[in-house]
């Protein structure tokens, strides 16, 4: 009896690490004529043939039992965990990105190179901002800031649409 697939399957590398084990102790079994296990226990055979630990084996039948309503069951996979979001990027609301805004615009008036480090240092003095380097860079790009590179170094800039926008509104 040869088993048939409808459709092409993409496996990940676990499930192949198991095909694998698998067919090497069916393999083993026809190499000594005769089963390994015996044929009652099929938890242990089942747990030999996959070589993961019986009680995995007892928790995937528990877990494909329960979700086999009619149908082949679904097996969940752990999830990766997403990371929330900083709570230093609430910290700025209108008020306190205006700050930003002006604080990175002064460095410019300074004739200053406008650094990560730098705006850090300024903001944490002047309106006591709590988070890190790398929030305060999301902060940079959500307000209408780019880094660009010029001569090999990089440089924050205002986005030209932000620029314009400015511009317009201070002629009106």
């Amino acid at each position: 009896m040869a088993a048939h697939h409808t459709r092409s399957q993409n496996l990940h590398s676990q499930a192949k690490e198991v095909i694998f084990n698998v067919r090497e102790y069916f393999q083993n079994e026809k190499d000594i004529g005769g089963i390994l296990e015996s044929i009652t226990q099929v938890n242990r055979r089942t747990a030999s043939a996959a070589r993961v630990s019986e009680r995995t084996v007892e928790n995937i039948n528990r877990e494909g039992r329960k979700n086999a309503e009619n149908h082949a069951p679904k097996f969940t996979s752990p999830k990766k965990r997403q990371r929330s979001k900083p709570i230093a990027e609430d910290f700025f609301d209108n008020f306190n990105e205006g700050v930003l805004h002006r604080t990175v615009l002064q460095f410019y008036e300074r004739k200053e190179i406008p650094t990560l480090e730098k705006i850090l240092e300024e903001v944490k003095e002047s309106i006591g901002y709590p988070g890190s380097r790398e929030t305060l860079r999301r902060v940079l790009k959500r307000i209408g800031f780019r880094f660009a590179k010029h001569n090999g170094r990089k440089f924050l800039l205002e986005r030209n649409d932000v620029q314009y926008a400015r511009d317009r509104f201070l002629r009106k």
